[in-house]
Protein backbone atom coordinates (compact mmCIF):
# COMPACT_ATOMS: atom_id res chain seq x y z
CA UNK A 1 0.00 0.00 0.00
CA UNK A 2 2.79 2.35 1.18
CA UNK A 3 4.21 1.88 -2.72
CA UNK A 4 1.53 2.41 -4.16
CA UNK A 5 0.71 5.55 -2.54
CA UNK A 6 4.20 6.43 -3.42
CA UNK A 7 3.35 5.78 -6.78
CA UNK A 8 0.04 7.82 -7.01
CA UNK A 9 1.74 11.04 -5.31
CA UNK A 10 4.88 10.90 -7.85
CA UNK A 11 2.50 10.65 -10.56
CA UNK A 12 0.39 13.33 -9.81
CA UNK A 13 3.50 15.99 -9.22
CA UNK A 14 4.15 14.46 -12.98
CA UNK A 15 0.64 15.75 -14.00
CA UNK A 16 1.23 19.33 -12.16
CA UNK A 17 4.79 19.62 -13.89
CA UNK A 18 2.97 18.71 -17.44
CA UNK A 19 1.13 22.03 -16.94
CA UNK A 20 4.13 23.91 -17.02
CA UNK A 21 6.01 22.41 -19.42
CA UNK A 22 5.72 23.26 -23.23
CA UNK A 23 4.25 20.35 -25.45
CA UNK A 24 6.65 17.99 -27.40
CA UNK A 25 4.03 17.35 -30.18
CA UNK A 26 4.74 20.01 -32.34
CA UNK A 27 7.06 21.40 -34.53
CA UNK A 28 10.73 23.84 -33.32
CA UNK A 29 8.13 27.07 -34.41
CA UNK A 30 5.38 25.90 -32.52
CA UNK A 31 7.33 24.76 -29.64
CA UNK A 32 8.95 28.33 -29.64
CA UNK A 33 5.64 30.26 -29.94
CA UNK A 34 4.38 27.67 -26.86
CA UNK A 35 6.96 28.43 -24.46
CA UNK A 36 4.76 31.19 -22.30
CA UNK A 37 1.64 28.51 -22.21
CA UNK A 38 -1.47 30.92 -20.59
CA UNK A 39 -3.90 29.09 -18.70
CA UNK A 40 -7.63 29.60 -20.01
CA UNK A 41 -9.64 29.46 -16.75
CA UNK A 42 -13.56 30.30 -17.19
CA UNK A 43 -14.57 33.31 -14.72
CA UNK A 44 -17.84 34.96 -14.12
CA UNK A 45 -19.00 38.44 -13.39
CA UNK A 46 -21.81 38.31 -11.35
CA UNK A 47 -22.67 42.47 -12.77
CA UNK A 48 -22.46 41.20 -16.53
CA UNK A 49 -26.66 41.27 -16.86
CA UNK A 50 -26.51 44.92 -15.82
CA UNK A 51 -26.36 47.48 -18.67
CA UNK A 52 -24.15 50.27 -19.17
CA UNK A 53 -24.92 53.86 -18.66
CA UNK A 54 -23.72 55.89 -21.86
CA UNK A 55 -22.03 59.75 -20.93
CA UNK A 56 -21.31 59.23 -17.53
CA UNK A 57 -17.84 60.01 -16.42
CA UNK A 58 -16.33 57.86 -13.27
CA UNK A 59 -17.10 59.81 -10.16
CA UNK A 60 -13.66 61.76 -9.29
CA UNK A 61 -11.94 61.07 -5.63
CA UNK A 62 -12.37 63.64 -2.92
CA UNK A 63 -10.08 64.36 0.16
CA UNK A 64 -11.80 63.71 3.50
CA UNK A 65 -12.38 67.20 5.14
CA UNK A 66 -12.78 67.03 8.82
CA UNK A 67 -14.97 69.55 9.68
CA UNK A 68 -13.30 72.33 12.66
CA UNK A 69 -14.10 71.30 15.79
CA UNK A 70 -16.45 73.42 17.87
CA UNK A 71 -14.70 76.07 19.41
CA UNK A 72 -16.65 77.34 22.64
CA UNK A 73 -16.82 81.16 23.35
CA UNK A 74 -13.22 82.34 24.22
CA UNK A 75 -11.95 79.40 23.56
CA UNK A 76 -8.30 79.42 20.63
CA UNK A 77 -7.69 76.45 18.64
CA UNK A 78 -4.87 75.40 20.51
CA UNK A 79 -7.68 74.81 23.44
CA UNK A 80 -6.36 77.56 25.52
CA UNK A 81 -8.38 80.30 26.83
CA UNK A 82 -8.01 83.48 25.07
CA UNK A 83 -8.05 86.77 27.46
CA UNK A 84 -9.21 90.32 26.78
CA UNK A 85 -8.95 93.46 28.11
CA UNK A 86 -12.54 94.97 29.38
CA UNK A 87 -13.62 97.73 28.11
CA UNK A 88 -14.79 100.77 30.00
CA UNK A 89 -17.72 102.11 28.68
CA UNK A 90 -19.10 105.72 29.87
CA UNK A 91 -22.55 107.51 30.10
CA UNK A 92 -24.36 104.00 29.50
CA UNK A 93 -26.01 101.65 31.93
CA UNK A 94 -26.16 98.32 31.16
CA UNK A 95 -29.90 98.23 29.79
CA UNK A 96 -28.74 100.97 27.36
CA UNK A 97 -25.64 98.53 26.34
CA UNK A 98 -26.87 95.53 26.28
CA UNK A 99 -29.35 96.60 23.51
CA UNK A 100 -26.72 98.39 21.70
CA UNK A 101 -24.90 94.37 21.70
CA UNK A 102 -27.87 93.57 20.45
CA UNK A 103 -28.41 95.78 17.67
CA UNK A 104 -24.36 94.74 16.45
CA UNK A 105 -24.73 91.17 16.41
CA UNK A 106 -23.17 90.09 19.34
CA UNK A 107 -24.70 87.09 21.21
CA UNK A 108 -25.78 87.65 24.42
CA UNK A 109 -23.15 84.65 25.50
CA UNK A 110 -20.20 86.11 24.24
CA UNK A 111 -20.16 89.01 26.90
CA UNK A 112 -20.93 90.08 30.61
CA UNK A 113 -21.13 93.19 31.85
CA UNK A 114 -20.14 94.84 35.55
CA UNK A 115 -22.12 98.37 36.57
CA UNK A 116 -19.03 100.93 38.00
CA UNK A 117 -19.54 104.55 38.99
CA UNK A 118 -18.73 106.08 35.40
CA UNK A 119 -20.72 103.54 33.42
CA UNK A 120 -20.38 100.30 32.68
CA UNK A 121 -17.34 97.70 31.93
CA UNK A 122 -17.45 95.36 29.48
CA UNK A 123 -16.10 91.72 29.99
CA UNK A 124 -16.10 90.02 26.13
CA UNK A 125 -15.17 86.35 26.54
CA UNK A 126 -13.12 85.96 22.98
CA UNK A 127 -11.35 88.04 20.68
CA UNK A 128 -13.66 88.20 17.93
CA UNK A 129 -16.74 89.85 20.12
CA UNK A 130 -13.84 91.80 21.68
CA UNK A 131 -13.07 93.80 18.21
CA UNK A 132 -16.51 93.64 17.07
CA UNK A 133 -17.38 95.79 20.48
CA UNK A 134 -14.37 98.24 20.04
CA UNK A 135 -14.77 98.49 16.26
CA UNK A 136 -19.17 99.21 17.04
CA UNK A 137 -18.37 101.40 20.14
CA UNK A 138 -15.43 103.54 17.98
CA UNK A 139 -18.09 103.72 14.58
CA UNK A 140 -20.76 105.22 16.98
CA UNK A 141 -19.15 107.59 18.53
CA UNK A 142 -19.37 106.08 22.07
CA UNK A 143 -17.05 107.33 24.73
CA UNK A 144 -14.84 104.76 26.00
CA UNK A 145 -11.05 103.35 26.86
CA UNK A 146 -9.66 99.82 26.50
CA UNK A 147 -6.52 98.45 26.35
CA UNK A 148 -4.31 96.42 24.37
CA UNK A 149 -4.55 92.56 24.15
CA UNK A 150 -1.22 91.06 25.21
CA UNK A 151 -0.90 89.06 22.44
CA UNK A 152 -0.52 92.22 20.34
CA UNK A 153 2.02 94.47 22.84
CA UNK A 154 4.98 95.16 21.35
CA UNK A 155 8.62 94.65 22.51
CA UNK A 156 9.56 98.01 23.78
CA UNK A 157 12.73 99.19 23.39
CA UNK A 158 15.48 102.28 24.14
CA UNK A 159 17.99 103.27 22.14
CA UNK A 160 20.39 105.63 23.82
CA UNK A 161 23.99 107.51 22.36
CA UNK A 162 22.35 108.96 19.39
CA UNK A 163 22.18 113.05 19.19
CA UNK A 164 18.94 114.63 17.97
CA UNK A 165 18.44 113.08 14.05
CA UNK A 166 15.13 113.18 12.23
CA UNK A 167 12.99 110.45 12.76
CA UNK A 168 12.36 109.30 9.14
CA UNK A 169 16.38 109.37 8.61
CA UNK A 170 16.97 107.36 11.73
CA UNK A 171 14.27 105.01 10.37
CA UNK A 172 15.87 104.50 6.77
CA UNK A 173 19.37 103.89 8.50
CA UNK A 174 18.31 100.92 11.02
CA UNK A 175 16.48 99.54 7.89
CA UNK A 176 19.72 99.18 6.12
CA UNK A 177 21.04 97.56 9.17
CA UNK A 178 18.09 95.17 9.02
CA UNK A 179 16.36 96.68 12.03
CA UNK A 180 12.70 97.44 10.78
CA UNK A 181 10.68 99.13 13.60
CA UNK A 182 6.83 99.48 13.50
CA UNK A 183 7.05 102.70 15.84
CA UNK A 184 9.68 104.97 16.61
CA UNK A 185 9.50 107.68 18.86
CA UNK A 186 12.21 110.63 20.34
CA UNK A 187 11.35 109.50 23.93
CA UNK A 188 13.78 112.54 25.88
CA UNK A 189 16.10 114.92 25.29
CA UNK A 190 19.05 116.60 26.49
CA UNK A 191 22.15 118.59 26.15
CA UNK A 192 25.14 116.93 26.70
CA UNK A 193 28.32 118.76 25.95
CA UNK A 194 28.09 120.44 22.46
CA UNK A 195 25.13 118.56 21.07
CA UNK A 196 21.43 117.61 22.37
CA UNK A 197 21.54 113.81 23.14
CA UNK A 198 18.05 111.57 22.56
CA UNK A 199 16.52 108.49 23.38
CA UNK A 200 14.44 106.89 21.38
CA UNK A 201 11.66 104.34 21.81
CA UNK A 202 10.98 101.87 19.07
CA UNK A 203 8.58 99.45 19.23
CA UNK A 204 8.52 95.53 17.41
CA UNK A 205 5.88 93.50 17.07
CA UNK A 206 5.86 91.08 20.01
CA UNK A 207 8.51 87.68 18.82
CA UNK A 208 9.74 89.73 15.54
CA UNK A 209 12.84 90.84 17.73
CA UNK A 210 15.04 90.18 19.94
CA UNK A 211 17.00 92.06 22.52
CA UNK A 212 20.43 90.42 21.93
CA UNK A 213 20.35 90.41 18.04
CA UNK A 214 20.06 94.54 18.75
CA UNK A 215 23.00 94.06 21.28
CA UNK A 216 24.85 92.73 18.30
CA UNK A 217 24.64 96.32 16.64
CA UNK A 218 27.68 98.38 17.98
CA UNK A 219 27.09 101.71 16.10
CA UNK A 220 24.07 103.59 14.48
CA UNK A 221 25.37 106.75 12.43
CA UNK A 222 29.32 105.49 13.42
CA UNK A 223 28.14 106.47 16.51
CA UNK A 224 28.43 104.01 20.19
CA UNK A 225 25.19 102.85 20.83
CA UNK A 226 23.58 101.35 23.56
CA UNK A 227 19.96 99.50 23.67
CA UNK A 228 17.71 97.75 26.48
CA UNK A 229 14.13 97.24 27.37
CA UNK A 230 12.15 100.06 28.23
CA UNK A 231 11.18 99.81 32.21
CA UNK A 232 8.72 102.10 33.63
CA UNK A 233 10.18 103.65 36.83
CA UNK A 234 7.73 102.98 39.92
CA UNK A 235 7.14 106.76 40.25
CA UNK A 236 5.89 106.80 36.57
CA UNK A 237 2.00 106.52 35.69
CA UNK A 238 0.13 106.00 32.52
CA UNK A 239 -1.42 108.96 31.55
CA UNK A 240 -3.72 109.25 28.42
CA UNK A 241 -2.28 111.76 25.84
CA UNK A 242 -6.02 112.26 24.66
CA UNK A 243 -8.18 112.95 27.86
CA UNK A 244 -5.08 113.40 30.18
CA UNK A 245 -6.75 110.68 32.23
CA UNK A 246 -4.38 108.22 34.72
CA UNK A 247 -4.65 104.42 33.67
CA UNK A 248 -5.03 104.38 29.98
CA UNK A 249 -2.91 105.34 26.85
CA UNK A 250 -4.77 106.91 23.95
CA UNK A 251 -4.25 104.58 21.58
CA UNK A 252 -7.22 102.66 22.80
CA UNK A 253 -8.96 105.46 23.98
CA UNK A 254 -12.31 107.00 22.50
CA UNK A 255 -13.04 109.31 25.44
CA UNK A 256 -13.60 113.07 25.23
CA UNK A 257 -10.36 115.24 24.18
CA UNK A 258 -8.84 117.28 26.62
CA UNK A 259 -5.85 119.51 26.24
CA UNK A 260 -3.01 118.58 28.31
CA UNK A 261 -2.01 122.75 28.66
CA UNK A 262 -5.59 124.74 28.63
CA UNK A 263 -7.96 121.83 29.80
CA UNK A 264 -10.33 122.70 27.32
CA UNK A 265 -12.03 120.19 25.51
CA UNK A 266 -10.36 119.68 21.90
CA UNK A 267 -6.94 118.11 21.31
CA UNK A 268 -3.37 119.26 22.63
CA UNK A 269 -2.07 119.87 19.16
CA UNK A 270 -4.85 122.18 18.06
CA UNK A 271 -4.49 124.60 21.22
CA UNK A 272 -3.77 128.18 20.05
CA UNK A 273 -1.06 128.16 23.27
CA UNK A 274 2.81 127.60 22.69
CA UNK A 275 4.08 124.22 23.57
CA UNK A 276 6.75 123.63 26.07
CA UNK A 277 9.85 125.12 23.81
CA UNK A 278 8.57 128.25 22.85
CA UNK A 279 6.85 128.93 26.18
CA UNK A 280 10.44 128.67 27.79
CA UNK A 281 11.62 131.26 25.13
CA UNK A 282 8.57 133.97 26.00
CA UNK A 283 7.65 135.50 29.14
CA UNK A 284 5.46 132.87 31.04
CA UNK A 285 3.60 135.40 32.63
CA UNK A 286 1.46 136.33 29.57
CA UNK A 287 -0.08 132.96 29.29
CA UNK A 288 0.72 131.53 33.06
CA UNK A 289 -3.47 132.58 33.26
CA UNK A 290 -4.54 130.37 30.64
CA UNK A 291 -3.44 127.16 31.31
CA UNK A 292 -5.29 124.89 33.25
CA UNK A 293 -5.14 121.16 34.50
CA UNK A 294 -7.91 119.17 33.29
CA UNK A 295 -8.03 117.04 36.41
CA UNK A 296 -7.87 119.21 39.39
CA UNK A 297 -8.58 122.76 37.72
CA UNK A 298 -5.08 124.00 38.73
CA UNK A 299 -2.95 126.93 37.17
CA UNK A 300 -0.45 123.89 36.03
CA UNK A 301 -0.81 121.57 32.93
CA UNK A 302 -2.21 118.02 33.14
CA UNK A 303 1.50 116.63 32.91
CA UNK A 304 2.79 117.98 35.85
CA UNK A 305 4.05 115.51 38.37
CA UNK A 306 2.95 117.43 41.23
CA UNK A 307 -0.95 117.55 40.35
CA UNK A 308 -2.78 116.26 43.48
CA UNK A 309 -4.81 113.84 41.29
CA UNK A 310 -1.72 112.02 40.13
CA UNK A 311 -0.89 111.98 43.90
CA UNK A 312 -3.71 110.65 44.95
CA UNK A 313 -3.82 108.28 42.06
CA UNK A 314 -0.11 107.08 42.64
CA UNK A 315 -1.20 106.59 46.67
CA UNK A 316 -4.49 104.49 45.65
CA UNK A 317 -2.25 101.98 43.40
CA UNK A 318 0.41 102.03 46.44
CA UNK A 319 -2.09 100.81 48.72
CA UNK A 320 -4.14 97.90 46.40
CA UNK A 321 -0.22 96.86 45.84
CA UNK A 322 -0.28 96.76 49.86
CA UNK A 323 -3.32 94.90 50.66
CA UNK A 324 -1.84 92.30 47.92
CA UNK A 325 1.04 92.31 49.60
CA UNK A 326 -0.36 91.80 53.26
CA UNK A 327 -3.37 89.56 52.22
CA UNK A 328 -3.46 86.55 54.39
CA UNK A 329 -4.08 83.02 53.11
CA UNK A 330 -7.02 80.98 53.96
CA UNK A 331 -7.39 79.87 57.25
CA UNK A 332 -6.80 75.29 56.88
CA UNK A 333 -8.93 73.32 58.51
CA UNK A 334 -7.21 70.15 60.17
CA UNK A 335 -8.30 67.01 59.48
CA UNK A 336 -11.25 65.31 61.24
CA UNK A 337 -8.60 62.27 62.60
CA UNK A 338 -6.01 64.64 63.78
CA UNK A 339 -7.35 66.02 67.45
CA UNK A 340 -4.50 67.45 69.75
CA UNK A 341 -4.33 65.82 73.19
CA UNK A 342 -1.21 67.61 74.92
CA UNK A 343 -3.44 70.21 76.26
CA UNK A 344 -1.62 72.44 75.18
CA UNK A 345 -3.45 75.96 75.48
CA UNK A 346 -5.38 77.17 72.90
CA UNK A 347 -5.94 74.00 71.40
CA UNK A 348 -8.15 71.06 70.78
CA UNK A 349 -8.50 69.47 74.28
CA UNK A 350 -9.82 66.25 74.79
CA UNK A 351 -11.05 65.13 78.17
CA UNK A 352 -9.81 61.27 78.45
CA UNK A 353 -12.15 59.04 81.22
CA UNK A 354 -10.42 57.54 84.24
CA UNK A 355 -10.27 53.94 82.67
CA UNK A 356 -7.74 52.97 80.53
CA UNK A 357 -8.66 52.82 76.83
CA UNK A 358 -11.73 55.39 77.60
CA UNK A 359 -13.41 57.28 75.02
CA UNK A 360 -12.98 61.58 74.73
CA UNK A 361 -15.84 62.83 77.13
CA UNK A 362 -15.47 66.52 75.49
CA UNK A 363 -13.77 68.47 73.14
CA UNK A 364 -13.24 72.30 72.89
CA UNK A 365 -13.55 74.92 70.45
CA UNK A 366 -11.89 73.68 66.72
CA UNK A 367 -8.69 75.75 66.04
CA UNK A 368 -7.57 76.60 62.51
CA UNK A 369 -4.12 75.58 61.07
CA UNK A 370 -3.66 79.45 61.05
CA UNK A 371 -4.17 79.35 65.32
CA UNK A 372 -1.89 76.39 65.82
CA UNK A 373 0.90 78.25 64.15
CA UNK A 374 0.21 81.23 66.03
CA UNK A 375 0.89 79.36 69.10
CA UNK A 376 4.40 78.70 68.43
CA UNK A 377 4.57 76.14 70.93
CA UNK A 378 5.37 73.23 69.04
CA UNK A 379 8.56 71.69 70.14
CA UNK A 380 10.23 71.97 66.46
CA UNK A 381 9.88 75.91 66.62
CA UNK A 382 12.73 77.62 66.55
CA UNK A 383 13.82 81.51 66.35
CA UNK A 384 16.14 80.49 63.47
CA UNK A 385 13.43 79.58 61.19
CA UNK A 386 10.54 81.31 58.93
CA UNK A 387 7.08 81.61 60.04
CA UNK A 388 4.53 80.03 58.01
CA UNK A 389 2.96 83.82 57.28
CA UNK A 390 6.52 85.04 56.62
CA UNK A 391 7.04 82.17 54.40
CA UNK A 392 4.50 82.81 52.18
CA UNK A 393 4.42 86.39 52.03
CA UNK A 394 8.47 85.64 50.85
CA UNK A 395 7.06 83.05 47.80
CA UNK A 396 4.48 85.87 46.70
CA UNK A 397 7.36 88.84 46.48
CA UNK A 398 9.54 86.78 44.84
CA UNK A 399 6.80 85.56 42.08
CA UNK A 400 5.80 89.33 41.62
CA UNK A 401 9.48 90.58 41.16
CA UNK A 402 10.41 87.65 38.86
CA UNK A 403 7.60 88.47 36.79
CA UNK A 404 8.44 92.05 36.39
CA UNK A 405 11.86 91.05 35.24
CA UNK A 406 13.26 91.55 31.87
CA UNK A 407 16.57 89.38 31.67
CA UNK A 408 18.70 86.63 33.83
CA UNK A 409 20.27 89.23 35.16
CA UNK A 410 17.63 91.21 36.84
CA UNK A 411 15.95 87.96 38.27
CA UNK A 412 19.24 87.41 39.90
CA UNK A 413 19.28 90.91 41.51
CA UNK A 414 16.08 90.55 42.48
CA UNK A 415 16.76 87.26 44.51
CA UNK A 416 19.83 88.89 45.91
CA UNK A 417 17.61 91.83 46.98
CA UNK A 418 15.06 89.18 48.72
CA UNK A 419 17.53 87.51 50.81
CA UNK A 420 19.18 90.13 52.16
CA UNK A 421 15.70 91.70 52.99
CA UNK A 422 14.60 88.58 55.06
CA UNK A 423 17.65 87.10 56.44
CA UNK A 424 19.09 90.21 57.21
CA UNK A 425 16.46 92.77 57.69
CA UNK A 426 17.91 95.37 55.47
Amino acid sequence: QSRTCDEGQSSGSEELLKLSEPQEDGDDDDNNNNNNTVLNIPVSNQFDGLEEEQGDDPIPLRPIITPPPVLKPGESRKGKKVRVPPISVVGKSTRQLREFMGKIKIAQTEYNMKATKSGVQLLCSGDDSFRGAVHALRTANVEFHTYTPAAEQPMRVVLSGLPVYDLDELETELAGLGVHVSELKLFSRKVIGLEESALYLLHFPKGSMKLADLQKIKAVFNVMVRWRYYERKPSDVVQCHRCQRFGHGMRNCNLAAACVKCGEKHLSASCRLPNKVELARTDKNTTRSEIKCANCSGQHTANYRGCPTRKNYLAKLADKKAELRNAQPPALRPSRNTVQQNGNSGGNTVQQNGNSGGSPTAVTAATSYANVLSQGSSENTSDNLFTMSEFLSLAREVFARLKSCKSRQDQLEALVELTAKYIYSV
